[in-house]
């Protein structure tokens, strides 16, 4: 989507609907340079009139550009200035988003978290709260592919996060979000950095369809977001096993 014609006041808005935290940019590198050169005008033209959608805006930007250390320059200074906890997010986000694009020690995710509760413009301890793309996961042995699957993630103070997709809602650890041993294909090809996040909706889908829990609602949700081999697989691993097939042999009896 071009830039000439667009109401500069909605350019940020544009840019943090399409530009993510992805491993990838998800918008050509023309539109990404003509994004960046009309919210640094804006800036360099009136810089009191630059707002904290403006500073998220050209962050992601930054970001998507591989410059990290811009990106941090410019929320540090929208935050000093406005006080801005749209703007916190927005880093604390992208420094969580860096550690997993990079490969870097995950303890660093943690920081990140903790400097979000404990920073003084969140002193109402509210969760970090954001959205991820599912492209692509490694679930049982099987890599499946998603069409432009949303998770909502909210990270709570308590230690808990709640994953959110359509109908369903599962909370878990939030170390467990984190600490997972993600398949090198899926790094490879995914294009977000919660991608293997999606596997806590698919044990919930197999769980209630196990204990025959599953809505017509959820059912839908999944079949749309899934080929039809995979759903099929999915429906597979969900069949209740028989007492007499299961092996027995590495078990000792008490």
């Amino acid at each position: 989507m071009a830039i000439s014609g667009t109401e500069p006041a909605k350019i940020a808005e544009e840019v943090m609907f399409r530009v993510w935290f992805a491993k990838t940019p998800e918008v050509d590198e023309f539109t990404l340079e003509r994004y960046r050169f009309s919210l640094e005008k804006m800036k360099s033209d009136n810089p009191a009139g630059f707002d904290e959608k403006d500073y998220v805006a050209l962050g992601h930007l930054y970001y998507n550009k591989g410059n990290f250390e811009k990106f941090k320059e410019i929320l540090n200074e929208g935050i000093a200035r406005l006080n801005s906890l749209l703007i916190l997010n927005s880093l604390i986000l992208g420094r969580i988003a860096s550690v997993l694009h990079r490969d870097l020690e995950k303890n660093q995710i943690f920081e990140a978290i903790r400097d979000w509760f404990n920073h003084p413009l969140n002193e109402e301890k509210y969760p970090l709260m954001f959205f991820s793309r599912g492209s692509v996961t490694k679930f049982w042995g099987r890599k499946m592919y998603f069409k432009g699957l949303i998770l909502g993630i909210k990270i709570k103070n308590d230690g808990k996060s709640v994953i959110t997709a359509g109908p369903f809602s599962v909370q878990v650890e939030t170390d467990e979000l984190f600490i997972q041993s993600v398949d090198a294909d899926v790094l490879q090809e995914g294009d977000s950095f919660l991608d293997e996040a999606v596997n806590f909706i698919l044990d919930e889908f197999v769980i209630k369809t196990q204990l025959k829990e599953i809505t017509d609602e959820e059912v839908a949700y999944i079949r749309h977001y899934l080929s039809e081999e995979d759903y099929n697989f999915l429906i597979l691993e969900s069949r209740p096993i028989p007492v007499g097939e299961i092996d027995t042999s590495q078990y000792v009896q008490v």
